[in-house]
């Protein structure tokens, strides 16, 4: 029979599952298969708990095939094997070995755990009479990494193919205490607890994605951080796209009108518009437009709804006004929602700032993977991070170690071998500290299984963390050309995926706090899109927050050892900075930008614009820019004529270009309109 045609008869839920390991597992070794996700380990310490075993737990994937027997030591004449005290600890009382993600670990070391699994021995020494033997891991079919089960493993345990059952799992939910916004939207849309694993490695929803996300939103409310970019920023990290934007408007329709509880999510969003505080025209508008239920409504931002026509039959009547949306938009508040002001960002992004807040409010708890393009500031801003809670920030380079390294080195200890950890990442003490996992998307796949546990659990080997550690890693994206690999469905469901944007004001305000070049502040002032440029396609520099941070510093040091010179500085800015941001800054670097004046005090006084035609042209691409993005300032119709008509009709020229709309907005039509007539030399209108 193909995997295609299994059948509910060919798996066992949870329950029934922890029900067959209490009977068997003292005599039967079973290995539970699964997605990732939906329980295995809380499963198997539950059941042991429940039997009174202590439960001690390996990751597969962090031990090399000779660690399981243990090291050796001399007694006499003979070499007396000493197994780890993980997996076999001293006493002949009775315990639960969980072998987790076995397997993902490498051939070597599941044949390692033959006779553990068949014969319950490690070399010479038997397992006491009781313990019981799990082991757990996904299938192939995951995308977890994993690797093929060699037929004497699988003929020596007891494979359970486990399913999930999303009435055990919400009596769990209460159980654990849960938010209630989030067993009320499983109970009605109970296909969202576990989503088939995506192809690409991004987050999917998982009975532990959602309990993973009760906690963190707990955390973010009780820190004061939980605003509705980092309320879509936590569940776009954490669960299936095709669940966050459905369960965001429910967590905000819940946190607005509570009563809604007693409707249910489905119930809610096809509430019909005709039931909605609305006037008749607005119902026909958008009935007109195939907008006929709530969640039809929430779905459509401000903008759609301007560009809708209101109709009567066939005949259009007009756009709708503001007084229309204002009207929706407040039908839309009573109901507990809100319309979005702009469109759905496939991918929501937090600013460095809010990565920060964001850390130091869920960190201890849950774990967080930074993405973002290089060079923008992640490891400055976790260690930031660490000093405002006055903790030390331990950091490591996953690309730096081995699989093994990350258990760390056996030695021995009376009759058993003990892994001693890594110190970076276990110092001795029991203050909690930050761990920072930097570049784990460049890591290799045994690399990043062999963090599991220390991203999921907070233990590594028998070692957990002291109470209060937090965890972080962080890395590019493949999009970024940084020579990143395949993040694993299992880890991806281990972590919160935390999109990183860079914000220019923000980082002005931390470069003047840095000290940083006078220069290069006024240079990023005018040019914003300068901060960030695109990884090239070839391996050349290009501009980065940590690129312009990296040129003050050199030449800085030019300076104090008095060897500045024009072609120095020219060597410095090419071989840090993008192209056309080394030429344009080398070429300014001469005019004074430390004089630039705020550019709307030009618009004010045109007569204050620079002498010099380089750094005029420098202001003129500035305020480009700023119309563009419709960051200019709200000044008088009159005030922007008279400042267009008072520069040179080229830079005139230049100015509107492209930008017809919004200086229309700003109130230039009669700048624009002479300047029409000014180019085409057609006589004025009478």
């Amino acid at each position: 029979m193909s995997t295609a045609d299994t059948t509910l008869e060919e798996t066992v839920t949870l329950s029934q599952a922890k029900t067959l390991i209490r009977s068997a597992a003292q005599e039967q070794s079973f290995l539970l298969l699964s997605p990732p996700g939906i329980g295995k380990s809380d499963l198997v310490r539950q059941a042991a708990a429940d039997a009174n075993l202590p439960c001690r737990s390996l990751l597969g994937t962090q031990i090399a095939p000779e660690d399981v027997s243990g090291v050796p030591r001399i007694v006499g004449e003979r070499s007396v094997f000493c197994p780890p005290r993980i997996l076999l600890p001293e006493g002949d009382r009775p315990f639960c070995l969980f072998l987790d993600e076995l397997p993902a670990s490498s051939p070597d070391v599941q044949k390692a755990f033959y006779s553990l699994l068949l014969e319950r021995r490690i070399g010479e020494y038997r397992l006491p009479a009781g313990t019981w033997v799990v082991a757990a891991g996904n299938r192939a079919e995951d995308r977890a990494l994993v690797r093929t089960i060699s037929s004497a493993l699988v003929n020596r345990v007891i494979i359970l193919q486990l399913r999930l059952d999303v009435s055990e799992w919400l009596s769990w939910a209460e159980e654990a205490d849960v938010r209630v916004e989030i067993s009320e939207f499983i109970r009605d849309c109970p296909e969202a607890l576990l989503r088939p694993v995506p192809a690409d490695p991004v987050p999917h929803s998982t009975p532990r994605a959602w309990a993973s996300l009760s906690r963190a939103l707990n955390l973010a409310e009780q820190a004061g951080v939980l605003n509705e970019e980092v309320l879509l920023t936590l569940v776009s990290g954490r669960v299936s796209q095709e669940d966050v934007q459905a369960f965001c408007n429910w967590f905000q329709a819940v946190q607005r009108s509570p009563q809604v509880l007693g409707i249910g999510y489905t119930k809610l969003m096809k509430t019909r518009i005709e039931e909605l505080d609305l006037s008749n025209v607005a119902i026909q508008t958008l009935k007109s437009h195939g907008v006929y239920e709530l969640g039809q409504l929430v779905s459509k931002d401000v903008g759609h709804l301007r560009m809708m026509n209101e109709m009567s039959g066939a005949r259009i009547r007009g756009t709708i006004d503001q007084t229309r949306i204002e009207e929706i938009s407040g039908a839309v508040r009573n109901m507990g929602l809100n319309l979005r002001e702009v469109p759905e960002d496939p991918a929501p992004t937090l600013t460095l700032r809010q990565a920060k807040s964001l850390v130091q409010a869920v960190g201890h708890r849950e774990s967080l993977l930074l993405l973002s393009s290089p060079g923008i500031g992640k490891s400055t801003v976790v260690r930031q991070a660490a000093d405002e809670q006055q903790m030390n920030c331990r950091s490591l380079l996953g690309t730096q170690v081995a699989p093994e390294d990350v258990s760390g080195i056996p030695r021995i200890d009376g009759q058993r071998s003990v892994f001693c950890p890594p110190r970076v990442l276990l110092p001795d003490g029991s203050e909690p500290f930050y761990l920072f996992l930097d570049e784990l998307p460049a890591c290799t796949p045994d690399i990043q299984k062999a963090f599991y546990s220390l991203l999921l659990e907070r233990r590594v080997g028998e070692h957990p963390l002291p109470d209060g550690c937090v965890v972080v890693a962080a890395g590019n994206r493949s999009e970024d050309r940084a020579l990143v690999r395949s993040l694993s469905s299992a880890l991806v469901n281990r972590v919160f995926i935390i999109n990183i944007r860079i914000d220019h004001s923000e980082w002005l305000a931390w470069a003047k706090s840095q000290n940083i070049r006078s220069e290069i502040l006024a240079f990023v002032t005018y040019m914003p899109g300068s901060l960030m440029r695109q990884a090239p396609a070839e391996p050349q520099p290009f501009s980065t927050p940590r690129a312009w941070e990296s040129l003050s510093r050199s030449l800085d040091l030019a300076e104090q050892n008095s060897a500045m010179t024009p072609e120095i500085r020219r060597a410095l800015a090419f071989g840090t900075l993008s192209p056309e941001d080394a030429s344009l800054f080398c070429a300014m670097a001469e005019e004074s930008l430390d004089d630039l004046l705020p550019i709307e005090q030009y618009l004010i006084d045109p007569t204050k614009l620079p002498a010099s035609a380089t750094a005029r042209w420098f202001v003129i691409h500035r305020l480009r820019t700023v119309v563009q993005r419709g960051e200019l300032l709200k000044l008088r119709g009159e005030q922007i004529n008279e400042f267009l008509l008072a520069v040179p009709s080229e830079m005139r020229m230049a100015l509107l270009i492209d930008l017809v709309e919004p200086w229309s907005e700003l109130g230039a039509a009669d700048a624009m309109l002479r300047s029409l007539h000014q180019v085409t030399g057609l006589a004025h209108a009478s």
